[in-house]
């Protein structure tokens, strides 16, 4: 019978051989390039598109050579001049369907990133602010944007920080008003000018002025 220790050896084995390959090989590396299920959503589609692209471009180049072979322009005289005709008009027809095709992948592409975009400059605002001192008012992204989860994680981090200043807050100005009418001597007043403007600085952050 199998040690239940074992799955634990095996991994550490496993972990071992990684880090010995790593270290021999530093180009060597695991990585995920999955790490977002938009990521599968929108590959999909962008495949999807490339399939519907190809087919149409084939159904129509069957149809224009299938209708040449059927009425015969492809033989004769008369018939190199309808070739010729019908050449053109595939290389006409291929060519605003390119660039159809190229239209609607650009208009695409800019509808996936904007939800994508979007959030991220959002949420580049709100580190501005947070690094200059003061807290941003969070409003939740939109139902089409992407990044929710890493949004959510960004905005509950940023919860928990106002919080803890506000703890803050609170207990510098209930020690000035416990310690100011007692204390005296320069240092001990000194220390509370420190504490007000502590006091003063976390009011700002937190929009409480």
């Amino acid at each position: 019978m199998l040690s239940s220790s074992f799955p634990l050896r095996a991994l550490e084995a496993i972990k071992a051989k990684e880090r010995a390959l790593a270290a021999k090989y530093p180009l060597w590396r695991r990585r995920n390039f999955l790490l977002y299920s938009f990521q599968t959503k929108y590959a999909i589609w962008l495949m999807a598109l490339g399939v519907l692209i190809t087919a149409i471009m084939g159904l129509v180049m069957y149809k224009l050579f299938s209708s040449s072979a059927a009425d015969g322009s492809l033989d004769g005289v008369d018939g190199g001049v309808n070739y010729d005709q019908r050449f053109r008009w595939i290389v006409g027809g291929l060519t605003m369907l390119t660039l159809f095709s190229f239209g609607l992948f650009f208009v695409l592409v800019i509808l996936i990133l904007h939800r994508i975009a979007g959030p991220l400059l959002i949420m580049s605002r709100y580190m501005s602010e947070l690094a200059g001192g003061k807290y941003p008012v969070m409003r939740p992204l939109r139902d089409s944007d992407e990044l929710k989860e890493f949004f959510s994680h960004f905005r509950s981090a940023v919860g928990k920080l106002r919080e803890r200043d506000s703890r803050e807050a609170s207990a510098i100005e209930h020690a000035l008003d416990a310690l100011s009418p007692i204390v005296s001597g320069h240092q001990a007043q000194e220390a509370l000018s420190g504490l007000r403007v502590l006091l003063e600085d976390k009011r700002k952050s937190l929009n409480q002025e």
